[in-house]
């Protein structure tokens, strides 16, 4: 059976071809270097795992896996060859100030795991499928022009592989690449605070809340916190967007949901949650579903309620 949904899911192969082009958001100009975006990027920012799974019989050079996963949680299991990828690392650095526009130190971590500009990147975790939309979210932001998420992460593609693409321990040693950081002028920018207050002020783009109901209307505020959501936000949480077996819905059913939240393909569209993680899924939904003016306010409402010239609408 194994051979055969190998079989299946290479015939089925996703393309390789362009990923998403002249996407430029509020707050996304920096004083880093921009790159122009890339024209050989994959149209889809994910890879189901029957397809992966079918790709790893062959060879490719390129090719670099990155695994999200906590040292307990990789170390027994992998993929023969993955990277772990120190997500604790990745998300203080990329919450700290000046974080998202760090091009020296994301130069460093991300040659560190052997990625170049010719890299082939794929990403899994545990399955939740947040933690791999953040570390997408910040290749690509950081100028990685060919990266896909494993739909389901580990728990989808696990049953999948075959005892010889697997190994246990820690990673083998990894030949650091030379690969330089550019803030990409394409692909999914990002929303500053002031930014987001002008945009609600002025209603002058869609802003999305991808976190729970309760979070969104201040229910689960413990007493005397500050909840609530951004005015203007419509909601729509994030676990909508994946399907029963934690995979990110297809297409047409994205597209459908986000529709019925009045988001235009087209136009600008916020998107936040809580920390940034969410909201990266979320945005990884959007290009999925064609959105092309996809922006990420990936300091979320752990930075917005605690400012208090940040107003709130429960």
């Amino acid at each position: 059976m194994r051979t055969l949904v190998g079989i299946l899911a290479a015939v089925t192969s996703l393309s390789m071809l362009g990923f998403l082009t002249g996407c430029t958001t509020a707050g996304s100009t920096a004083s880093a270097p921009s790159a122009p975006a890339s024209t050989t990027r994959s149209s889809d920012p994910i890879i189901e795992p029957e397809t992966f799974a079918a790709s790893l019989t062959s060879a490719d050079d390129r090719r670099v896996i990155l695994d999200c996963r906590k040292l307990e949680d990789f170390a027994p299991l992998h993929i023969a060859g993955s990277r772990r990828v120190d997500l604790a690392d990745w998300g203080t650095l990329s919450r700290r100030e000046g974080g998202l526009d760090d091009t020296a130190a994301w130069s460093t971590r991300i040659g560190a795991l052997g990625i170049s500009d010719s890299s082939r990147v794929f990403v899994l975790d545990a399955g939740g499928m947040t933690d791999a939309a953040r570390v997408w979210f910040l290749l690509q932001r950081f100028g990685v022009r060919d990266v896909r998420v494993v739909n389901g992460g580990w728990k989808n593609l696990q049953p999948l592989l075959a005892d010889a693409a697997l190994q246990r321990g820690t990673s083998s040693a990894v030949v650091p690449a030379s690969f330089t950081a550019r803030v990409q002028s394409g692909g999914v920018g990002v929303t500053r605070r002031d930014d987001l207050k002008s945009i609600a002020s002025g209603k002058t783009a869609a802003v999305l809340d991808v976190r729970t109901t309760d979070e969104y209307t201040g229910k689960s505020a413990k007493e005397g916190e500050r909840g609530g959501h951004v005015p203007t936000a419509t909601n729509l949480p994030h676990r909508d967007m994946l399907d029963e077996n934690g995979r990110l819905r297809p297409t047409p059913q994205l597209r459908e949901m986000l529709g019925a939240k009045n988001l235009k393909p087209g136009e600008e569209v916020v998107i936040y949650c809580q920390s940034g993680g969410r909201a990266s899924l979320a945005a990884l939904a959007a290009v999925r579903a064609g959105y092309t003016n996809v922006s990420n306010y990936y300091m979320s409402m752990g930075e917005w309620l605690g400012d208090e010239s940040c107003p709130i609408q429960r």
